[in-house]
């Protein structure tokens, strides 16, 4: 009995000491040239079957375990794990782990995605220097990487639907501005789906919904950005013809900057307004403008053109009204005239008491401020 506590005691601190020498060889990628040395070949150390027990556990636990469980101390992404792995001549002759490299990479494969905010710079240089695209294990990670849309086509019947597939890629490659910024066997494919949907969008201003108009209106900047960063591999044609694509999508934005200010401008005033003064059609624009994500913003700036085009000339009147809008004696007197001028007859024009009023209004209010 003495002798078999004495042989538990051993194991027991071969286990340990194991376990601790392990641990060390995981804690930074120095250091893990030489445990992936021991993948490679184990029996550098021992042939015995309990150490190879524990090498392989280390192997699961460090490239299977979650980012925020982790023990070790070189905490890298699940993908800076596997492209530091395929980036080792050694560990691709480590056979023997190979299959549980492909278990858990294709466990975790959506965290492999391009659009994933794991991907690091320094991830993307090795790529480029180390990929062989033909060797198995490369093949499977670029195929789970690979999760690029495939390009949309411009149309006009289905405007909606077409739209909002505009949108996810834009969306799709704002995630990736990673991959465009640094060469890769990726970056031409990004390259080219942007490309092509800029040039496609530009030539069909129909397929422009409003939501797609609102997010072009806070991300055309960055979407330039990416087509900059990229284009050192364009030709200097292709190059040209994206400038000017780019520049029909800001001018559609611009439209749309402006349509959007009228709306929520005419939308402040509705306190300074009576009934008579606002069209029907301007009514509908009111209430119905946040309902209109989906339609098309070429179709529902053409139907109010006219009514906005009216609203428009009265710009100085309500720029200045909504510069006193915070302004109790400017409400006061402001209220007191409508309250005069609402009874009248007037002729049935847009915006006549508007006018009338404003014109009183500010009468009195430069005379009190006097």
């Amino acid at each position: 009995k003495k002798k078999e506590k004495e042989v538990n005691i051993d194991q027991n601190k071969i286990k340990t000491l194991t376990t601790l020498i392990l641990k060390a060889l995981l804690k930074n990628r120095v250091n893990r040239v030489h445990w992936i040395e021991l993948l490679e070949k184990p029996s550098k150390i021992t042939s015995d079957s309990t150490f190879n027990k524990f090498l392989e556990k280390s192997f699961k636990d460090w490239l299977g375990s979650e980012e925020k469980n982790s023990p070790y101390e070189d905490n890298n992404t699940f993908p800076s794990k596997v492209i530091e792995l395929l980036c080792s001549s050694v560990f691709l002759e480590a056979k023997l782990y190979h299959a549980q490299w492909i278990e858990i990479v294709d466990r975790r494969s959506c965290e492999l995605q391009l659009d994933n905010s794991k991907w690091t710079s320094d991830d993307i240089d090795n790529i480029r220097k180390y990929a062989k695209a033909d060797l198995q294990l490369w093949e499977k990670a670029f195929r789970h990487m690979d999760n690029i849309p495939s390009e949309v086509e411009s149309d006009a019947k289905k405007m909606e639907t077409t739209s909002d597939e505009f949108s996810r890629i834009f969306e799709y490659c704002l995630r990736c501005s990673l991959w465009f910024r640094h060469e890769s066997p990726m970056q031409p494919r990004l390259f080219s789906l942007l490309g092509h949907t800029c040039t496609t969008l530009s030539k069909h201003k129909q397929l422009f919904s409003i939501m797609l108009c609102k997010f072009l209106s806070n991300n055309l900047q960055r979407i330039h950005d990416l087509l900059v960063s990229s284009s050192s591999s364009s030709s200097s044609s292709s190059s040209t013809e994206l400038k000017q694509s780019v520049a029909s999508l800001d001018n559609v934005v611009q439209e749309y900057k402006q349509f959007s200010e009228s709306i929520n401008r005419l939308r402040q005033m509705q306190r300074y307004l009576v009934d008579q003064d606002l069209p029907a059609t301007l009514k509908v624009l009111v209430e119905e403008s946040s309902k209109w994500e989906h339609q098309s913003f070429v179709q529902v700036e053409k139907h109010y053109e006219k009514d906005l085009g009216i609203f428009a000339k009265h710009k100085s009147s309500v720029e200045l009204v909504l510069r006193l809008q915070q302004s109790v004696a400017f409400n006061d007197i402001w209220g007191n005239f409508t309250d005069k001028y609402k009874t009248f007859h007037l002729p049935e024009a847009p915006f006549s008491i508007f006018e009338r009023v404003f014109e009183e209004s500010k009468r009195e209010w430069d005379h009190y401020r006097e």
